[in-house]
């Protein structure tokens, strides 16, 4: 054990004709720091007192202690090989390492039903769009902020005279607000700048990017723009084609760092096979998604409105509807009537039914 307190050893025990298993360690610790002293027999003779002088030498210690040893010696010689040189200190309890922080499995991932709106004033009056969200049980909304262009003078700022007014609409209903960016690869630090300042100005659950086709082998670039949006601190969601096979020029599987992916499952002719949109949130999912927010066409008639979200899982118990403007459109229509009546227990009982899943 290292000397905790030299000083409780005294230098005249360790002298010159003195014999003793105190002796035996000094002889020991000698040896170790490469000195001869003969025979290890815990007798101070001769070649004992050779190395002791030998050793003071060669640390230049001055010793005043007639055929002692020096305090600095015996403090030296016994720290430097850890021999016993009294009774053992306690031991010493390693410090307690607090457990690690596991990461935060609770992402902030939109739920229940949503809508995205390109214009807050075509939603209405602000006390209109507060009944809308009332009376269809809209629990987030997704705000269009930037269109990005390759000219910085051409982009798109959205909605930004008008956030302030409508804002009562979602803090009063407890609508959850998103907001929405198109990028481009060619100007990522400018898009995650306008997008982080806004959602912190605005004061917005997080923001989905809408990734599409210029992205197409911009696989580096889209690793890039992950990363920074990821980096803001805030959830992030990447909405993109539906059809993944359809696309296999995009990196989808590199925005799947993404806290949730959005899959446009849209059909506006009635074209897609049957099983399209438990296809498409499948391969999202095959594709790292972890969780996937469907997004459906509030547009054509509401039969086919209706069959599409029939036929569309939602796993996160979340799915939102391309746009606000289109439900809005030919009320007649009675699009917002199934949005309203959507019932996310009804639409995966029907799957179920049906053997698909």
């Amino acid at each position: 054990m290292a000397l905790t307190n030299p000083f409780e050893i005294n230098p005249r025990d360790y002298k010159y004709g003195m014999k003793g298993d105190h002796i035996v360690s000094l002889q020991e610790a000698l040896v170790f720091a490469g000195y001869d002293v003969g025979t290890i027999d815990g007798d101070f003779g001769n070649k004992t007192k050779q190395a002791v002088d030998q050793f003071e030498i060669d640390h230049a210690y001055n010793n005043t202690l007639s055929f002692a040893v020096d305090i600095r010696s015996l403090t030296m010689l016994f720290n430097q090989v850890c021999i016993d040189t009294g009774p053992t200190p306690p031991p010493v309890e390693p410090p307690i390492e607090p457990p690690p922080v596991e990461p935060p499995t609770n992402i902030d991932v939109p739920k229940g039903k949503g809508l995205f709106i390109r214009s807050l004033t075509g939603t209405g009056s602000v006390d209109n769009m507060k009944q809308y969200i009332i009376d269809k049980d809209i629990k987030w909304i997704c705000v269009q902020r930037l269109w990005q262009y390759e000219d910085p003078d051409d982009d798109k700022l959205l909605n930004g005279n008008s956030w302030e007014d409508y804002k009562r609409a979602w803090e009063e209903t407890g609508c959850d607000l998103w907001i929405w960016g198109w990028p481009i690869p060619t100007r990522i630090d400018d898009y995650v700048d306008e997008m982080s300042t806004t959602q912190s100005k605005w004061g917005a659950i997080g923001i989905i990017m809408d990734c599409e086709s210029p992205w197409y082998d911009h696989a580096t670039d889209a690793t890039i723009l992950i990363d920074k949006m990821m980096a803001l601190g805030v959830p992030v969601g990447m909405t993109s084609y539906g059809a993944p096979w359809f696309h296999n020029r995009f990196p989808f599987a590199e925005f799947n760092k993404a806290d949730f992916g959005v899959p446009q499952i849209y059909d506006s002719e009635n074209s897609m096979p049957e099983d399209y949109p438990e296809r498409s949130v499948d391969t999202w999912i095959e594709l790292g998604y972890t969780h996937v927010v469907p997004a459906s066409a509030a547009y054509k008639t509401p039969a086919q409105m209706q069959s599409l979200l029939d036929r569309t899982p939602t796993p996160d118990d979340c799915i939102m509807w391309w746009d606000w403007y289109n439900a809005n459109l030919d009320q007649s229509q009675g699009r917002w009537d199934v949005i309203a009546a959507y019932n996310f227990n009804e639409t995966i009982t029907s799957i179920l039914s049906r053997g698909n899943v």
